[in-house]
């Protein structure tokens, strides 16, 4: 932390329940054992967790394993749908592939990385790799290069 940052006012919990999600969502459906060892927890600390996240319907169990439910599906249309760019870019990008034939895309930066936001296929459109929803660096994709170009420096 440098001497201009305020210090951080983090809440543990919170911290504890989105590494389990986190968890969930790098590695499948997992079982309370597994998900304790890999987050250095006790085991009835973790199933606790999981309870309060099967209550809120963030995660189902099936059997012992458990997995992160599609209730994560319907906030990330939601917050995708609530930007004004969507409603703005989604006729463009319809346009531009049935023009071009092509795959179009709209990308924005959040929090330093680049997001696949939404995508339109033509009908000469190659597969890509992306896919919406999709968060990486902005140096890994062109279009993340091409919106760096043009931030203001740190």
């Amino acid at each position: 932390m440098g001497l201009d940052e305020p210090p951080k006012r983090t809440v543990k919990t919170a911290e504890t329940i989105f590494g389990i999600v986190e968890f969930l969502l790098e590695n499948g459906g997992s079982g309370v054992k597994e998900i304790a060892e890999s987050r250095e927890m006790a085991e009835s600390t973790v199933h606790s967790h999981l309870a309060t996240l099967q209550d809120q319907e963030y995660v189902v169990k099936d059997g012992t394993t458990y997995r992160l439910s599609l209730k994560f599906l319907d906030h990330g249309i939601r917050a995708r749908d609530e930007l004004p760019l969507s409603s703005a870019a989604r006729p463009v990008i319809e346009a531009l592939s049935k023009d071009t034939g092509e795959v179009a895309w709209i990308v924005v930066e959040e929090h330093g990385r680049a997001v696949y936001l939404m995508r339109n296929s033509g009908e000469k459109a190659v597969q890509t790799r992306g896919r919406v929803g999709r968060r990486t660096t902005m140096h890994d994709i062109a279009t993340g290069k091409a919106i760096l170009a043009h931030l203001p420096e740190p």
